[in-house]
């Protein structure tokens, strides 16, 4: 039996439901996902980016990290729809994490939420679809019959968002095209402009945490938030690894537009990304924020390289 595709726009819109899990578990999910099986995903035996069982992939591993490409022919993990997915799980490893998820929510809870506060304000993100979490190792029998471990941790699952890979993947792509690199980074600064403007802030700005839509990098509209069921202007792009951003009552202040400008940069090469495009990308970006008259060129690369001094003890801007 086939299963249908998702009809974005519905399950935007309407209040996650408890996800259900076993015992020990807890979590929300939109509808057809409220039963997806977290616990049966093989997290012991793809430990390494590149491994894959089945239609599952791992697509990146750390000591605290791990991403799953779930295809859409994968059928039994209890999801009633076929589709790309992406399983990320943060474990709960040490003190300072146990006292986080105490205090302000797992990971995968703030990332699942804030996902979709930022689809409803119609900034393109992956369309967050399940979290679930559990406080204390869990064990399960395998297909033997022997237990098996799962250290505490939280899991989030998103819809795949259509993209010809992340901001730095392409810049890197097209290095020998400084023309298409400034069309690419030019677009860019608009998407994280108007993100600024709508009171989004990413605590972690790198290149590789923005997704670009195909045909973006020669000026065609990439369509890539079709999945989020949203329209937007800045649809040649999505956030990715939202986990600690947050939407603020209003604008971006200034001190954070700059930290994300210096995130932006210090994740390129300069050999990708030369100075004169560094510029350029932030003039384009006052441009963009209307920032212009206030802050002219010379002056915003200063105070970029400001915090560049304070974070990494050297500018980024020419330095």
């Amino acid at each position: 039996m086939s299963r249908p595709k998702l009809t974005a726009p519905n399950e935007i819109d309407a209040e996650p439901i408890v996800w259900t899990g076993p015992d020990g578990w807890s979590g929300s999910a939109i509808r057809q996902f409220s039963e997806f099986a977290f616990h049966e995903l093989p997290w012991r035996q793809l430990k390494k980016a590149g491994r894959s069982r089945g239609s599952i992939q791992c697509v990146k591993a750390s000591r605290s990290r791990r991403v799953f490409r779930i295809a859409e022919e994968q059928a039994n993990l209890r999801a009633q729809s076929a589709e790309v997915t992406y399983a990320k799980r943060y474990l709960v490893n040490n003190w300072r994490r146990r006292l986080s998820n105490q205090i302000v929510g797992s990971k995968a809870a703030r990332e699942f939420s804030l996902g979709h506060e930022l689809l409803a304000a119609g900034i393109p993100t992956p369309l967050p679809l399940a979290f679930a979490e559990h406080r204390r190792d869990f064990f399960a029998p395998d297909p033997r019959g022997r237990k098996k471990k799962l250290p505490a941790a939280s899991y989030l699952l998103t819809l795949e968002w259509p993209n010809a890979g992340s901001l730095r993947e392409q810049t890197i792509e097209r290095r020998d095209d400084p023309k298409a690199v400034e069309v690419i980074w030019a677009r860019a600064a608009g998407f994280l402009a108007r993100a600024h403007q709508q009171g989004f802030y990413h605590d972690d700005c790198s290149a590789e945490h923005i997704l670009v839509a195909p045909g973006a990098a020669e000026g065609k509209q990439g369509g890539g938030a079709k999945s989020s069921g949203r329209k937007s202007p800045a649809s040649d792009f999505a956030f990715i690894d939202i986990d600690n951003g947050r939407m603020l009552d209003g604008p971006v202040s200034t001190g954070r537009r700059w930290i994300n400008l210096f995130q932006l940069i210090r994740s390129m090469t300069k050999r990708s990304f030369a100075p004169d495009l560094r510029e350029r990308f932030v003039a384009a970006y006052l441009v963009e924020a209307r920032m212009e008259s206030e802050f002219g060129l010379e002056r915003a690369c200063r105070c970029i390289d400001s915090v560049a001094r304070r974070k990494i003890g050297r500018p980024v801007m020419r330095g």
